[in-house]
């Protein structure tokens, strides 16, 4: 009898010691909002399951905190598992995307920022190449035998495997789109961490559906620039085809989270010598599949190249504007109206007309350029970023000019806005 219950203790102790993984004990998950940020010294924080909310037909993000406790690690995959409903339902995996946050040293900080100079997450490497549909490898390079060309493949930016060393941490960031037909309520599933050395560890996941549907496009007007520095980023001449696909995976991307594409110049109207313009039906079948594909809601006219900025070396002095070009400006702004409304797009066009004019020769810069544009065309909107109150007392008022006002938030007064 003795001897059978030291056999039972021995089997229980057994079966506590295999069940027991003190390498679960190295990777700590935590969870953050997308509107986090953690240093990847910082002391981990978070909380220990994901909760999210989101309407069908939302992208709605959060992060995961890979921490490494006890030594070093090196991950080798990330996954997140189909997040299942009631009776049936389920968000497929396939609707989840997952990056890598990249760290970034900033070395001068900004006047205002209360943060100092350091390392931060900013850049979203994504698990799967947008390009190939496939994992993104990481950069090699080899040569068959010594002193051979040097064969080079993958890239030097990837997601996975990534090494977290003791005692720093790693986000990943994650979207989360909620199909249109998915039923309102509870989801749940779990993303795993797998690192070299049989070592993993799991944090939930439950996503709350709501009971209504977003549409497809954003819901505000909005203006975040153009991609024309793309070409030296990547390396490739502007204009070009190669120039052309990237900058149309930026549209994309941004029409994905509700936020306005700029549209390619080369979708648009041809300008001709005289203002007017050429219509190229190849072009505008391509505007029109833009326009209804990426859900544009707003069209910036681009400013017209007969009414020069200041500093252009073909017209310095941007207030003698001759008749003859103030004609054809008046004719590019009326033809282009006439075409964005027999399209049925001129409720959302607008003239950029100066991006912070900070001098007073920009100020009356704005006041010629506004009133080209309204007397071709009295109701096109023009914009400026400025604040809606004199920056200098003794400049002219703007105002009749502009009809968009973009202040900068540190700058926003309730006063001047009142009587605009």
């Amino acid at each position: 009898m003795r001897n059978g219950t030291c056999a039972i203790i021995f089997v229980l102790l057994l079966f506590s010691v295999s069940a027991y993984s003190p390498a679960a004990e190295m990777i700590q998950l935590t969870a953050l909002n997308s509107m986090e940020r953690i240093g990847q010294n910082q002391e981990p924080y978070g909380t220990a399951a994901v909760e999210i909310k989101a309407a069908r037909n939302e992208v709605e993000s959060f992060q995961v905190v890979v921490a490494a406790t006890k030594e070093n690690i090196s991950v080798v995959e990330v996954e997140v598992s189909d997040l299942a409903g009631q009776g049936g339902s389920k968000i497929v995996k396939d609707n989840v995307r997952l990056f890598r946050e990249e760290y970034v040293r900033v070395r001068m900080s900004s006047p205002r920022a209360e943060l100092p100079p350091g390392l931060y997450a900013d850049p979203l490497v994504p698990f799967i190449n947008p390009e190939t549909g496939k994992p993104i490898e990481p950069l090699n390079e080899s040569s068959e035998r010594w002193g051979e060309p040097v064969k080079t493949s993958g890239y030097d930016m990837y997601a996975v495997p990534f090494d977290v060393f003791k005692g720093q941490n790693q986000a990943l960031w994650v979207d989360v789109h909620v199909p249109k037909d998915a039923p309102a309520g509870t989801y749940s599933g779990v993303l795993t961490v797998r690192a070299r050395g049989g070592i993993s560890e799991q944090i939930d996941v439950t996503v709350t559906v709501w009971d209504f549907t977003l549409s497809d496009g954003p819901t505000h007007r909005n203006h975040f620039g153009s991609f024309g520095n793309v070409a030296r980023s990547f390396n490739v001449e502007q204009g070009s085809e190669r120039f052309k696909q990237i900058e149309m995976r930026y549209c994309r991307a941004m029409a994905e989270h509700r936020i306005n594409p700029p549209i390619p110049d080369y979708l648009l109207p041809e300008v001709n010598g005289d203002g007017s313009l050429n219509i190229v039906p190849e072009r505008h079948e391509a505007l029109k599949e833009f326009i209804t594909g990426f859900y544009v809601t707003d069209f910036e006219i681009p400013r017209t190249r007969f009414a020069r900025l200041p500093g252009s070396t073909l017209r310095p002095d941007y207030k003698t504007i001759s008749e003859a070009d103030r004609e054809k400006a008046q004719r590019y702004y009326r033809d282009f109206y006439k075409y964005l409304k027999d399209n049925g797009w001129e409720k959302g066009a607008y003239v950029y007309m100066l991006d912070e004019p900070n001098l007073r020769g920009n100020y009356e810069q704005v006041l010629v350029l506004g009133q080209i544009v309204h007397e071709a065309v009295p109701q096109l909107k023009c914009l400026v970023v400025e604040q809606t109150y004199l920056q200098d007392p003794s400049w002219p008022d703007i105002d009749p000019a502009v009809d968009i006002w973009c202040p900068l938030w540190s700058f926003l007064d309730r006063k001047t806005m009142s009587t605009l």
